[in-house]
């Protein structure tokens, strides 16, 4: 992300004078992950014209704002989140506007619309890095808090770079927190801004400080009223504030990665348990412990409206419904309301600690203008709040959403063709509409018959790439009618959501946009699905005392959409030498087949769990879960994914600014777990022994993925895929770009728009070539072509590998292993300076480990590719020095070996 100032006009040009304009000043913070979210959530703004502003520094500001030509500005930085409205809503609201929220809210200057004139005058010259001094001149010169339903919500996770070591500028934060009490309307208020963000963020850090430091650090917190923070951060603080540095560092090490916490009620107060923290000092706040609830649907009944809800006080147990009352309100009336259970109120609120199946309600209610509110009590506790939120994905959603609560009078009531969505041994029944009707995901179209008019059956099961029928992988399927999205009638959106569970998907019937879908998910059963369900499962894993089973081996891939990479080599080879042991293979669904010589057990299952406790040996490619405790007696090889070329372990986590504490817990969850561990060749040991800090067993014998690229069977294979794929007689190019640290988004097409112009490169190769992308397991391009086929989700990159020509290649260890076809590979580059100095950095010398020509665009890509025989010929020895030298150990017979050696005990 280019840190120079640079405007962009969003919005489109008609209507543009009935539209607010608001100038935004967004301050990147270098992680252009962050930076793009917040991009796409301005781009995304609804009904207002935006004058953009990127700046990468807090001194570029005043800048930045003087070139506005915007009268109302806001000032937003990336570790802040926008719903579509948000802009609009603080424009509605004037250019004084502050919107409310609690005072530990995201930063104050981005909840703030200003006058440009007044943001200018308000600017100093001072190192206000977070703007809080700009942002408090701002409310002493009148600026007014406003009620508006923003969705403007900190999401956290990314420290900017400006910011750097938060205890490399402790003075900057001491003296922000003393002037800003002066400034501040609220002092109480603002210390508790102060203490929320920043204290916390040294707390967390303490272990950096200098003793000098912490002490100055501790002397600011004196006097300093903790009781209205949220319990973690107060129990954090309280630890600094009375007792030592290491106990505090104790502390947040054990909460780095807890999630939730137990609790206990005394005389009706939520009291946590948050050891070393006194019982004074943990009581909940009414925020912390708040009501929760969500309208999941909604029908008519004459001039009344039949609710069902989810409703709960969060980390309160509500688990038995004889100690749960609930009554609705509008205005000065009351309707108590059925308490029943429902697991999916504890899935809902997600609380681990605590269960809440008891947070079924069911009332009828008038169709009045009164919002909506609501009373729950759970044994001593009580909480009463307005009902604001309403399940749009089904009845419900015929209501809005409103922070001040739902007003029953307000119903959009909409109908449409279809009339009943049921399930029926492992299909889908359709009824109400003839002709034209799919039911398809993105990339997966169900098998759909009309058995008569109006009546379609769709099975759930999927072939995607003619490796034979699967039940369909999990995900949202939508039914379409000549490619158009299908409304449900009036009677059936009654009764929606609906979830049906089966033996190979829970299956729910809902809407989205109004429109019917049908949701697969895993199997997992009421006791195993959802945060409280996990958390007990992985309590039970850790009690476990039963022997371990010597002839039960479980073995994972990734988190299990494919039987694939070393361990499906490994797991072959074993089934090979012994068919009689009792192998599981971890799936993500019921979409993937456990290979031959294998049972699969369903990940998250109560069954997988017990296999991970009782098993004699384990294989796995990645991390297994921070909770799982390698038991005496127990093997685990750990056989990672790729070469070893890229920064990894201490380098890579020091680099991320981890403290001490944080890097032992990482090591302990990676090379504390294992016994063995899988290398290419001897030369690649050190990486590992360096950076895992790790002494024991090495297994320095090969790449078992890498037994089929060289193999008797890979021509077969690759004919084979080639006819599959309806690749023919062209020319495959696969093009394989990695996962990128720092541009990781949820926004599918990212890695291919930003490296390679497929346009581009089809217009310049022309009909006689067909691109095979594969994105990271995280990433693809969507919807794939004739031209460019979409496999990103295709189970085993070893068929792409051998059924391509060539390859477009960055970074990716997937380099080593193309080289071994000694078919030539092009590597688009434009950023290697870039990856190599800040992203993410090499074991050795990049150009070293690319056996092919370096290039930074598309243009270049044509052209090394459009003489493909000369580029065969100028790679040809290249890439036979470098297996010499980096596949040296790839012979066919790898898998044998690391079997040999691993399982001794069994052959």
């Amino acid at each position: 992300m280019s840190r120079s100032l640079l405007r962009r006009s969003l919005g489109r040009a008609v209507a543009r004078v009935r539209r607010p304009r608001v100038g935004v000043v967004a301050l990147l913070s270098g992680e252009p992950a962050a930076g793009r979210r917040l991009l796409e959530a301005v781009a995304a703004q609804r009904d207002v014209d935006v004058e953009l502003v990127t700046i990468g520094s807090p001194g570029e500001r005043r800048e930045a704002v003087a070139g506005l030509r915007s009268k109302a500005v806001v000032v937003l930085t990336d570790d802040v989140t926008l719903g579509p409205d948000a802009l609009r809503l603080l424009a509605a609201a004037g250019p004084t506007a502050v919107v409310r929220m609690a005072p530990y809210a995201p930063p104050l200057l981005a909840r703030m619309l200003v006058d440009r004139e007044a943001l200018l005058a308000a600017l100093r010259d001072d190192d206000d890095r977070d703007g809080v001094l700009t942002a408090l001149r701002l409310l002493r010169a009148e600026h007014r808090e406003v009620h508006a339903a923003l969705s403007i919500v900190p999401r956290g996770g990314e420290r900017a770079l400006w910011l750097g070591d938060p205890w490399a500028d402790l003075d900057e934060r001491l003296r922000v927190h003393a002037e800003g009490r002066e400034l501040a309307v609220d002092p109480a208020a603002f210390d508790r801004g102060w203490l929320w963000r920043d204290a916390f963020d040294l707390v967390e850090t303490g272990e950096r400080a200098g003793v000098d430091q912490w002490e100055r650090f501790v002397a600011a917190l004196e006097g300093l009223e903790l009781s209205g923070l949220p319990v973690e951060r107060r129990a954090a603080l309280w630890v600094a504030a009375n007792l030592s540095r290491e106990e505090t560092t104790r502390f947040v090490s054990s909460r780095r990665f807890a999630k939730g916490f137990a609790t206990r009620v005394v005389d009706g107060r939520v009291v946590a348990e948050l050891p070393p923290l006194p019982a004074e000092h943990a009581v909940l706040t009414e925020d912390d412990a708040r009501l929760a609830a969500l309208i999941t649907r909604a029908r008519r009944v004459g001039d009344d409206v039949r609710l069902e809800l989810f409703a709960g006080i969060r980390h309160v147990e509500q688990s038995d419904p004889s100690e749960v009352s609930a009554t609705l309100l509008l205005g000065d009336a009351t309707f108590p309301a059925e308490v029943g259970t429902d697991p999916g109120v504890s899935r809902w609120l997600g609380d681990r600690e605590q269960g809440h199946d008891a947070g079924r309600l069911v009332a009828t209610v008038p169709a009045t203008d009164d919002p909506l509110r609501l009373r729950v009590r759970v044994g001593d506790v009580v909480r009463e709040g307005a009902v604001g939120a309403v399940d749009e994905l089904g009845s419900a959603s015929r209501l809005e959403g409103r922070p001040d609560g739902v007003v029953m009078s307000r119903w959009a009531e909409t109908t449409g063709p279809v009339t009943d969505v049921r399930v029926e041994a492992g299909s889908v029944v359709v009824t109400g509409v003839s002709g034209g009707l799919t039911l398809a995901s993105d990339d997966v179209s169900l098998p759909g018959d009309e058995e008569e008019p109006g009546t379609w059956r769709f099975r759930l099961a999927a072939d995607r790439w003619g490796l034979g029928e699967r039940p369909a992988p999990s995900g949202r399927y939508e039914l379409r009618v000549d490619g158009e999205p299908v409304a449900p009638s009036s009677a059936l959106l009654d009764r929606l959501p609906e979830e049906t569970q089966t033996p190979q998907a829970r299956i729910t019937v809902r809407v989205r946009g109004g429109h019917v879908v049908v949701r697969l998910d895993p199997p997992l059963s009421d006791d195993e699905a959802g945060p409280r369900r996990q958390a007990l499962l992985q309590r039970a894993y850790a009690q476990v005392t039963e022997p371990l089973d010597p002839g039960l081996v479980y073995v994972q891939s990734f988190t299990g959409q494919a039987a694939n990479d070393h361990p499906l080599a490994i797991q072959q080879e074993l089934a090979r030498r012994r068919p009689d042991l009792d192998v599981r293979w971890l799936v993500a669904d019921s979409h993937p087949a456990a290979p031959p010589g294998s049972c699969a057990v369903q990940h998250r299952s109560r069954e997988w769990y017990d296999v991970l406790a009782r098993a004699g040996h384990i294989v796995t490619n990645i991390d297994l879960e921070r909770w799982f405790r390698r038991r005496e007696g127990q093997q685990v090889l750990q056989t990672y994914h790729g070469y070893p070329s890229k920064r990894m372990g201490l380098d890579q986590w020091r680099a991320r600014g981890f403290p001490p504490s944080r890097i032992a817990q990482d090591l302990a969850r990676s090379s504390g777990t294992w016994t063995a561990l899988l290398t290419p060749q001897p030369d690649a040991d050190r990486y590992y022994r360096e950076q895992y800090a790790y002494d024991g067993t090495i297994l320095n014998l090969g790449y078992p993925r890498d037994d089929v690229l060289v193999g008797p069977d890979a021509e077969r294979i690759r004919a084979q895929v080639r006819t599959r794929l309806g690749v023919g007689e062209r020319r495959a190019l696969l093009y394989a770009p990695t996962w990128r640290d720092d541009l990781a988004t949820d926004f599918r097409r990212a890695e291919a728009e930003h490296h390679l112009e497929l346009q581009t490169l089809l217009d310049g190769l022309g009909e006689e070539w067909v691109v095979l992308f594969r994105g990271h397991r995280f990433h693809g391009v969507g919807q794939g072509t004739d031209r460019v086929l979409e496999l990103t989700a295709y189970p085993d990159v070893n068929d792409l590998i051998l059924a391509a020509d060539a390859a477009v290649l960055d970074y990716s260890s997937l380099r080593f292993d193309f080289a071994l076809t000694g078919r030539p590979a092009v590597y688009l580059v434009p950023d290697l300076a870039r990856y190599t100095g800040t992203v993410r950095g090499f074991l050795q010398d990049y150009p070293t480990t690319a056996p092919g020509p370096l290039v930074s665009s598309t243009a270049e890509v044509v052209t090394q590719l459009r003489d493909y025989d000369h580029l065969v010929a100028s790679t040809r020895d290249r890439i036979d020095s470098f297996n010499q030298r980096f596949n040296s150990l790839v012979d066919g017979h790898a898998a044998e070996r690391v079997v040999a050696a691993f399982f001794a005990a069994l052959l």
